[in-house]
C-alpha cells in the first residue's frame, strides 16, 4: 500500500517554546520565530521581526524582479525542473552571477576570442512577472567600459507552436542606433499587440497604473566587439504582489467544474501552459455548466489589480466568501459586472479600489460561448493582508510537563500593538484524544472512496494521505478572548489544546504585531469529574428544587478541590441551598451568589473522591439552559476546573412549555396599578417587572406614553438576570412631573424573533 502519511501533529514544545517551572504553575510561551514554528503560518503572509515579534508582511507595490529569481522554480522541456538565475551565456561562463548580484562593483565581462555572435547574456526571473521596465547598467572605468552596440530581447516564456524544446518567442524591445557610452539605460515596456487596462472603480488613475509587459526572459544581445565592454547589471522593475502561485502552501488551492482541464496551469508562472476549457455554448447558468475554476488565495488579502490572459474572451470575475459549490450561496459578488465580452485582446488588466478578496472565482457566462483556455491568472495585493488565520499543533501540556496527565489551563495572555484599524482574535479547544483520517486518491489525483480504491487494479491507485483529526471528546472554538490575562474559555483539565490567532487589518498600510502569546496552567485538582442535575424538565419562570450530582475520580498525585462554581439562570436564596459529600450533609465554609448568575460554595475540606450533590431552588426562563459546573481550589485562585456531564444533555434542564411558542415575555407585573408621584413617601414609584423568555439575545426597551401614543420617557433597567425591572418616578424626559391620567408602559425586547412585545397601564393620580 502506498500511503503518505505526516508525522503525528503532537508536539514537545520544550526545546522550542519557553516553558517556565515551579511548584505551582506551568507557563508555556510563544515569543520568538523558533516558538511559532510549532505553529501552522500561511506561507508568505507573516513575518518576525529581531525581537520575535510576529506580525503582516507587506506587499510593495514595484521592485527588481531580478532580485529574488532564484527563489523560483519553473519547469522546462530540456532541463527539467530549474532555478531562475542565468539562462544562458555564451562566453566567461563562471562570471555571469555578477550580472544579477545587485552589486555595482561586481561586472560580467565577455572574452573577445569569442566574438561578438557570443557576447550573449540572457537572464531567467523564475517566474511571469508584468514589467513595466528593464535597467541596463554598465560600468565605467579603465579597463571596464559600457557596451557600445547592443539590443534587449524579452520573452513571455511562450514557445514557439509545436516545439518541444526551449526555444522561446522573443522580442525587441531595445536597441543602439549610436554607439552608447551611458553607464544607465532605462527601457520602458508596453505591450505593443491588442490589450486592455481598465479600471473597474472611477477613483482609479489608469496613468499611474502605467504600461506593462509580461517578461519572463531577458536577454541582452552584443551587435558588434568593444574595447573594455562590461556589464554591471541588469534589473527588471515589475509589478509585485501577485499571491496567486502561493495558495497552495497557505493552505487555499484551485477547483474547478468537470469542463476545466490542468487548472493548477493558471497559477504556475508560466504562459507557456494554459487551463483548458471544454467549447461550448452556456445554455444555463454558469453556476451549473462546470465551465468555472475557483481560487483559494489561502487568506484574505488587499487586492487592487487582476490580470488574466486567455486564449478568448467572454468570461467573468466573480468574488465569493467560500468555496463555491452548485446550489450553494457563497456570498457571490461580481467582480465584473456585465462580464467580459472585449474581442481581439491577449491580455486582460483590471485595476480597482483595494478590496478584500480571498476567493476568486473565472467563468463563463451565462447564455454566451466560451472556450479555448487561460494562460496565467495573477491576483496583485497591496500593503498588508486584510486577515490572516494561525493555528498551533495539537499541544501536548502532558509532555511539556513531563508527567503525561492532564492539566488545568488557568488563562490566556498576551503581549500585542494594535494600531487602529487592527485586531487580533485569538480562540482555544481542547480534549484528551486524536484519531487519523484517510483520504483515498485515484492516479489522476481525485478523492475516491476506500471500497472504491480497493477495488482499482494497482496501477491505477493513487497515494493515500493521512490527517491527523480531534477525537470526538473536543469541543469546539471557544469565544474571542477578550482581555489579557482572561480565564480559559475552553474545557480544562485537558491533555491537548490547539489555539489560533487571527491577525486583520482594515487598513492595508498598518498591521497589528503579537509580541507573545502564553499559557498559564498546573495540575489538574482531580483527573476526572462528571456531573448531572434533576429534575432535567421545569415550568418557565417557577421556581423549582434542584439538585446537581458530581462524580470526581483523583489519584494520589490529585491536591482536590474545596471549591464549587455554578452558572446560574437567576437569584438563588443562599440559605436554601444544601450540600452533601459522601452522601453526608455538611456546613459549607462560604455560599454566596455574584451578578445573579454564579453560585460559588466554599467546602469545609478538599475532596478527591467522594460524591458531591448540591440542592437549590431556582427558576428556570429559557428553554435548554445549562448548569455549568467548575471546580476550584482556595490555594490557587486562578484555576477552575470544568465539570463534565456524565452524558450528552446531562447538565441542561429543558422547558417544554416553550417549544413551538412564540411568546419570549412572562409573568409581566405592574405594581402598583395607581400610584400618586407626590414625594410623601406612599406609592411615589410604580415598578413593572417581566421575565424574558426563550431570547438569547434581547435588549429589553421600556417607554412610557400618553394613550394618544406620545413619548413621555424612556426607563433605565433597574433588575437582574432573567426576571428584569424598571421603576417610573412620575417624571416626563425632561424631568416634570405629568399630569394626573392613564399612561401605558411599552415593552419592547426588539429581540430578531417571536412576540417580544407588551403594553400594560398605569395610573397616575394626586
Amino acid at each position: 500500500m502506498q500511503q503518505r502519511s505526516p508525522a503525528l501533529n503532537i508536539v514537545l514544545i520544550l526545546t522550542c517554546c519557553g516553558v517556565l517551572l515551579d511548584a505551582e504553575a506551568e507557563e508555556l510561551r510563544f515569543d520568538s520565530a523558533e516558538a511559532w514554528r510549532v505553529w501552522h503560518i500561511p506561507a508568505g503572509v507573516v513575518e518576525f521581526d529581531a525581537e520575535g515579534a510576529l506580525r503582516l508582511q507587506r506587499f510593495e507595490r514595484q521592485v527588481n524582479a531580478v532580485g529574488d529569481a532564484g527563489a523560483y522554480r519553473h519547469q522546462t522541456k530540456e532541463r527539467e525542473i530549474v532555478r531562475g538565475g542565468i539562462w544562458q551565456v555564451r562566453s566567461n561562463r563562471a562570471a555571469a552571477v555578477r550580472a544579477i548580484d545587485g552589486d555595482m562593483q561586481t561586472i560580467w565581462q565577455p572574452d573577445p576570442a569569442d566574438g561578438a555572435r557570443n557576447w550573449l547574456i540572457e537572464i531567467d526571473l523564475g517566474r511571469v512577472v508584468l514589467a513595466q521596465e528593464v535597467v541596463v547598467r554598465f560600468p565605467d572605468r579603465p579597463g571596464a567600459r559600457p557596451f557600445r552596440q547592443f539590443k534587449i530581447f524579452t520573452s513571455d516564456g511562450r514557445r514557439f507552436r509545436g516545439r518541444s524544446d526551449d526555444i522561446f518567442i522573443h522580442q525587441e524591445v531595445y536597441s543602439t542606433s549610436l554607439p552608447n557610452r551611458q553607464t544607465e539605460i532605462r527601457i520602458p515596456l508596453a505591450y505593443e499587440r491588442a490589450d486592455t487596462l481598465q479600471a473597474l472603480d472611477a477613483s482609479v488613475d489608469l496613468a499611474a497604473v502605467g504600461a506593462f509587459l509580461p517578461v519572463q526572459y531577458v536577454r541582452l544581445e552584443a551587435d558588434a566587439l568593444s574595447e573594455d565592454a562590461a556589464l554591471a547589471e541588469i534589473e527588471v522593475m515589475a509589478v509585485v504582489g501577485n499571491v496567486a502561485p502561493g495558495a497552495a502552501a497557505r493552505g487555499g488551492g484551485l477547483r474547478s467544474g468537470e469542463q476545466a482541464r490542468s487548472m493548477e496551469n493558471a497559477v504556475d508562472g508560466d504562459m507557456d501552459t494554459q487551463v483548458a476549457f471544454r467549447r461550448g455554448i452556456i445554455a444555463e447558468s454558469w453556476r451549473a455548466s462546470s465551465m468555472w475554476m475557483q481560487l483559494d488565495l489561502g487568506a484574505t488579502f488587499w487586492v487592487d489589480r487582476v490580470f488574466l490572459s486567455p486564449m478568448r474572451a467572454g468570461f467573468g470575475l466573480t468574488l465569493a466568501q467560500r468555496f463555491f459549490a452548485e446550489g450553494e450561496n457563497a456570498g457571490l459578488q461580481p467582480l465584473l459586472p456585465n462580464g467580459e465580452t472585449s474581442s481581439g485582446y491577449s491580455h486582460f488588466y483590471y485595476a480597482f479600489a483595494p478590496r478584500k478578496i480571498r476567493h476568486l472565482i473565472v467563468h463563463a457566462l451565462d447564455g454566451l460561448s466560451w472556450g479555448g483556455g487561460v494562460g496565467e491568472l495573477m491576483v496583485y495585493a497591496i500593503g498588508h493582508p486584510a486577515e490572516v488565520v494561525l493555528r498551533s499543533d495539537f499541544i501536548d501540556l502532558g509532555q511539556v510537563a513531563g508527567d503525561n496527565r492532564q492539566k488545568a489551563v488557568a488563562g490566556m495572555s498576551w503581549d500585542a500593538e494594535l494600531p487602529p484599524g487592527t485586531r487580533i482574535r485569538l480562540r482555544s479547544r481542547s480534549g484528551n484524544s486524536l484519531r487519523q483520517e484517510y483520504a483515498f486518491y485515484d492516479r489522476k489525483g481525485e478523492i475516491i472512496s476506500q471500497l472504491s480504491w480497493t477495488n482499482l487494479p494497482k496501477v491505477l491507485r493513487g497515494p493515500i494521505d493521512s490527517t491527523v483529526v480531534t477525537g470526538g471528546d473536543w469541543d469546539e472554538w471557544s469565544n474571542i478572548y477578550q482581555v489579557s490575562g482572561e480565564p480559559f474559555k475552553s474545557v480544562t483539565p485537558a491533555r491537548l489544546l490547539q489555539l489560533e490567532a487571527i491577525l486583520s487589518t482594515e487598513n492595508p498600510q498598518v498591521t497589528p504585531v503579537l509580541r507573545s502569546l502564553s499559557l498559564d496552567f498546573s495540575d489538574a485538582l482531580v483527573q476526572r469529574a462528571q456531573g448531572r442535575i434533576l429534575p432535567r424538565q421545569a415550568a418557565p419562570n417557577q421556581s423549582v428544587r434542584f439538585s446537581y450530582g458530581l462524580w470526581p475520580s483523583g489519584d494520589g498525585q490529585d491536591r482536590g478541590f474545596d471549591r464549587l462554581r455554578m452558572e446560574v439562570p437567576g437569584p438563588i436564596a443562599v440559605e436554601a441551598v444544601t450540600v452533601a459529600v459522601g452522601g453526608k450533609r455538611v456546613t459549607p465554609v462560604e455560599v454566596r451568589v455574584e451578578a445573579d448568575s454564579l453560585l460559588f460554595i466554599t467546602l469545609p475540606a478538599p475532596v478527591r473522591n467522594d460524591s458531591v450533590r448540591i440542592g437549590f431552588a431556582v427558576g428556570v426562563l429559557r428553554n435548554a439552559t445549562v448548569f455549568s459546573l467548575h471546580l476550584g481550589d482556595t490555594r490557587r485562585s486562578d484555576i477552575w476546573q470544568f465539570v463534565n456531564p456524565i452524558e450528552r444533555y446531562a447538565d441542561v434542564v429543558f422547558l417544554p412549555e416553550l417549544i413551538g411558542r412564540d411568546k419570549l415575555i412572562g409573568n409581566l407585573e405592574v405594581y402598583p396599578a395607581v400610584f400618586s408621584p407626590n414625594n410623601d413617601g406612599i406609592n411615589d414609584t410604580v415598578e413593572i417587572r417581566f421575565a424574558i423568555l426563550k431570547a438569547q439575545v434581547a435588549q429589553p426597551q421600556v417607554k412610557i406614553r400618553d394613550l394618544a401614543g406620545r413619548l413621555i420617557a424612556e426607563l433605565a433597567r433597574d433588575g437582574h438576570r432573567g426576571v428584569v425591572a424598571y421603576r417610573w418616578d412620575g417624571r416626563d424626559a425632561r424631568g416634570l412631573v405629568v399630569a394626573p391620567g392613564l399612561y401605558l408602559f411599552d415593552v419592547d425586547l426588539r429581540a430578531e424573533s417571536g412576540d417580544g412585545r407588551a403594553v400594560r397601564s398605569v395610573a397616575v393620580v394626586y
